[in-house]
């Protein structure tokens, strides 16, 4: 059942094997296996999410899932159970990636550069924002002159 979870999300994500390197942890070898293994994974995203200052980005019932999951002793027979636990890693996977990072970052003041563009003549102004570099090169902007840091 995990392994159809992963390679439906591979397929949806268009990702390699490393990007899901870690949902690998969480097939089955046996149950007491497995149970320490998705704790331990769980653990090592919340530790990460909580150093990059992302734990908070995730709303309270998905920070309240990942908390519960390392709390309980849990096996992973609700195909439900494992399809939330593994959006909720996936959306954790995403806010600690840098460049999703810059993107949201830059994408507001990358909107505002094309349409000031537009403005002044520039008629190609508005496909710029379709470019995805352009607004993480914003977002990158936005960060240096901030003083973030984003690892």
């Amino acid at each position: 059942m995990l392994e159809l979870l992963i390679e439906e999300l591979k397929e949806e994500m268009g990702g390699g094997r490393r990007r899901f390197k870690f949902l690998r942890k969480l097939l089955p070898k046996n149950d007491k296996d497995r149970v320490n293994e998705v704790k331990s994974v769980v653990r090592k995203a919340i530790r990460k999410a909580k150093s990059a200052r992302m734990w908070w980005k995730l709303s309270k019932l998905e920070r309240g899932i990942l908390t519960l999951v390392t709390h309980l002793q849990i096996k992973l027979k609700s195909s439900v159970l494992v399809k939330i636990l593994l959006d909720v890693l996936k959306k954790l996977a995403l806010l600690l990636n840098p460049m999703y990072r810059y993107y949201i970052l830059g994408f507001e003041a990358a909107r505002r550069a094309c349409k000031a563009a537009y403005k002044l003549g520039n008629k190609g102004a508005l496909s710029w924002m379709k470019d995805a570099d352009f607004v993480i090169y914003w977002g990158m902007l936005v960060a240096g002159s901030h003083g973030l840091t984003i690892r």
